[in-house]
């Protein structure tokens, strides 16, 4: 399953798994919309585990509307069958796969390189999300910057980030406003990633509720 930005081009997220249903849809859905948001729209095929009711009734609980292409037309999903065809030739033809944990591992850090690396034709050939570096000026000054008080998806990320402003302030020499840019980034991390993860936690254990119901 792959999921796409059609107006960034940005691949936000591919399941890997012998078997996809509804439940694997929306849970991966709902991790990807707690980070990014909820869409007006969401385009897909006519799939079974995309047009279930459970999954059709949890969109519609969101507020997002489905845009179901027409059975046997592609064309109309253009932007996803786009970079399904490139992620077959680039990666998938490329590689003999032994397991389903090492699939998953190289179709991720492709995903990482597609969408931070590779030039972009429709993009004046530049990545969808490039990665940015945090510069210490921009920390020192007492500028707040967008990376360091971004939405970290990853528990992990964050957590290192935390470790390295706390290092910062016990070691480091900044103005007081600097040093009050730094502690409100510090808890702002923390915060952001609890939120996550109990929000997540919520919405998949309702989420199996409804599916085990309806089973």
């Amino acid at each position: 399953m792959t999921l796409i930005d059609e107006f960034t081009r940005e691949c936000l997220a591919i399941r890997v798994a012998r078997r996809i249903n509804s439940f694997g849809v929306i849970e991966t859905m709902a991790d990807v919309m707690l980070e990014r948001g909820v869409p007006e729209h969401i385009r897909s095929d006519n799939g079974a585990e995309m047009t279930a009711k459970i999954v059709r009734g949890w969109f519609a609980k969101l507020g997002a509307k489905t845009l179901y292409i027409e059975p046997g037309s592609p064309w109309e999903n253009g932007y996803c069958e786009s970079f399904n065809g490139k992620l077959r030739d680039e990666c998938l033809n490329g590689e003999i796969f032994y397991s389903l944990k090492e699939a998953k591992v190289v179709i991720q850090q492709w995903r990482k390189h597609y969408n931070t690396v590779r030039p972009h034709s429709a993009l004046r050939y530049r990545p969808p999300a490039p990665e940015v570096i945090l510069t210490l000026p921009a920390v020192l000054t007492g500028t707040p910057s967008p990376a360091l008080t971004a939405f970290l998806p990853d528990a992990a990320d964050a957590d290192k980030l935390v470790e390295r402003l706390n290092r910062l302030l016990l070691h480091g020499t900044m103005s007081d406003a600097a040093r009050k840019t730094v502690v409100t980034a510090v808890n702002k991390l923390k915060l952001t990633d609890t939120l996550r993860r109990v929000k997540l936690a919520v919405n998949l254990m309702l989420v199996s509720i409804d599916y085990q119901v309806q089973k």
